[in-house]
């Protein structure tokens, strides 16, 4: 289970109705708190991905928290804080890769997806990538976003 520091977010109990939340951390409990009686929490998390990835593609290594089974269990911290679930929902989006320009091009602006990515040193993956990519008309990968909606529940 994820640690949060034991910062409070500056604002008074109960001052919103809905607090978005997108690929972040944060600390249920402090939402709970500044969340009003029936407010809503949506989110959208980050889960482990699809194989094959680029990282499984060009034999790159990951930050240790993607790895699955270290990731935050936002499920219990949520039911931990009080939350009740209106819906829970797992997507699943494909993105295509037409040449190889667009997988570099995301590499380097998503330094995550293989942590110590350089074209030199995967030159030759990624010229075995673009020979693919030129068979079969592309690559495609598949992420696993998850969405949560929860309630605070109405104080009775």
């Amino acid at each position: 289970m994820a640690v949060f520091a034991e910062r409070r977010l500056p604002f008074q109990d109960a001052s919103f109705e809905l607090v978005l939340a997108h690929s972040s951390a944060f600390c249920p409990a402090e939402v709970y708190r500044v969340l009003r009686s029936g407010g809503l929490l949506l989110t959208a998390q980050g889960a482990p991905s699809v194989p094959p990835t680029l990282a499984d593609i060009l034999e790159g290594p990951i930050p240790a928290w993607a790895k699955e089974g270290q990731g935050w269990d936002i499920d219990t911290t949520l039911d931990e804080a009080g939350f009740a679930t209106v819906e829970k929902l797992d997507a699943f989006p494909k993105t295509t890769y037409l040449d190889i320009g667009a997988v570099v091009y995301f590499l380097k602006v998503v330094p995550w997806t293989i942590t110590d990515f350089d074209v030199e040193r995967y030159r030759e993956r990624l010229y075995q990538l673009h020979l693919h990519i030129k068979r079969h008309g592309g690559f495609t990968v598949r992420d696993h976003h998850r969405l949560l909606e929860m309630r605070k529940p109405a104080e009775g």
